[in-house]
């Protein structure tokens, strides 16, 4: 705790074999391989890590990385200038025992050279929360969780300029859990959500909703000739009658975009 680290050739801060551990307010700039690292020789079924308010810049790999764990919980970390050398993501969750829980909160990553925030190799039925996270300029993903058979929870996290395939939320496939509240730029981010099994949509998922690129609807008694819409958004007719339309369908994304009718009204 409180520790500043700068200009190593290897690991800012490493510990290994600890069953209980707290990073806490360090302070670590210009690392030659990862920032924070923990790790174990197995899974560990009580092993908890806890990593709060640390400040990591400029590390060739990851800026935090926390391996083979039961509970982590990772909140308030500033990330920045991290995996320029190995395209590596801002915080990294690798190998979580069965049963057990990743919560990722608050954390700010920016200009990393893979995903904001990554999470793979657990077991099936491992938990995991992303919630009031910032990721801003990363490659590939903002998000990204390639546990399957999960049960994620991704709310009220910001997503902007993510280059490369230019992903913002990474799902699992059989996985289960919501997505709620989430901001991703549309302008910068080419597809927001991106389920491993189905594509564009989270399969099994029991809440998607409020989300920046969910559909809007709105009303009115003709199709928008101003603003700019999305695909899918709709504005349902105030005005139905008879031979009419019961509303107005965004069909290509654009300002104002391409508006067909549709719900065709009988005479």
């Amino acid at each position: 705790s409180g520790n500043r680290v700068s200009n190593t050739f290897l690991n800012g801060i490493y510990l290994g074999d600890v069953p209980r551990i707290t990073y806490s307010h360090n302070i670590v700039g210009n690392i030659g391989n990862i920032g924070l690292y923990s790790t174990s020789s197995t899974h560990e079924n009580g092993r908890h890590v806890t990593c709060i308010g640390n400040q990591v810049a400029s590390c060739v790999d990851e800026g935090i990385r926390l391996d083979r764990l039961n509970t982590l919980i990772v909140e308030g970390n500033s990330v920045q200038n991290c995996g320029t050398g190995t395209a590596s993501a801002g915080i990294t969750a690798i190998g979580q025992s069965p049963g057990g829980m990743v919560t990722m909160s608050g954390n700010q990553i920016r200009q990393v050279g893979g995903s904001g925030l990554s999470a793979s190799a657990g077991n099936v039925g491992n938990k995991y929360i992303f919630t009031d996270n910032i990721t801003d300029n990363t490659v590939t993903y903002g998000i990204f969780c390639a546990v399957g058979n999960c049960v994620m929870s991704v709310q009220g996290n910001h997503i902007a300029n993510v280059s490369g395939s230019s992903r913002g939320i990474y799902v699992p496939a059989n996985s289960a859990g919501q997505i709620v509240g989430n901001w991703v730029d549309p302008l910068t981010v080419t597809t927001p959500l991106f389920h491993s099994a189905g594509g564009g949509s989270g399969d099994g998922y029991q809440s998607i909703g409020l989300n920046s690129f969910n559909a809007t609807q709105g009303y009115g008694t003709v199709a928008p000739s101003i603003g700019i819409w999305r695909k899918n958004d709709i504005i349902w007719n105030t005005n139905a009658a008879a031979s009419g339309n019961i509303g107005f369908v965004c069909t290509v994304a654009g300002s104002p975009g391409t508006w067909k009718n549709f719900g065709p009204i009988g005479a």
